[in-house]
């Protein structure tokens, strides 16, 4: 869909790897590929034309409850090894993002957090005033 909608961006989760080579070719847009705690899985969608990997979940999620937790470490490990923007995902809320910013993602996605508030649009400045 995002394809024939010509949109700007494209997330692929694991689902759908097995089909980023063929999504890549037909897709001109930002594509970002969940790579879960895997930085060697991280590294070979970077050879292959991913424009950015996200990590986590790193907390305990609403939004995938079933999702496995990992290190924060990895982010400092990928950022070693690798040449593309880091996302960090996965449970973040306005009680532990410091813990997520002292490594330094390039990106943090929020989900639940935002979409659950009251007042979606203070939620949000809550995090634009700590970045």
């Amino acid at each position: 869909m995002a394809i024939e909608l010509e949109c700007d961006g494209l997330h692929i989760g694991k689902s759908d790897h097995y089909r980023f080579d063929a999504i890549r070719k037909d897709f001109k847009g930002v594509i970002g590929v969940s790579c879960y705690g895997d930085v060697a899985m991280a590294k070979d969608f970077e050879k292959r034309g991913a424009d950015y990997v996200a990590f986590g979940s790193f907390f305990t999620s609403e939004t995938k409850p079933n999702s496995n937790i990992i290190a924060l470490g990895i982010l400092r490990d990928a950022q070693i090894k690798l040449n593309i923007p880091i996302c960090a995902i996965g449970g973040i809320n306005t009680k532990n993002i410091d813990d997520i910013i002292e490594y330094h993602p390039d990106m943090i996605s929020v989900i639940h957090d935002i979409w659950t508030a009251e007042d979606i649009k203070s939620q949000c400045s809550l995090y634009a005033s700590q970045s």
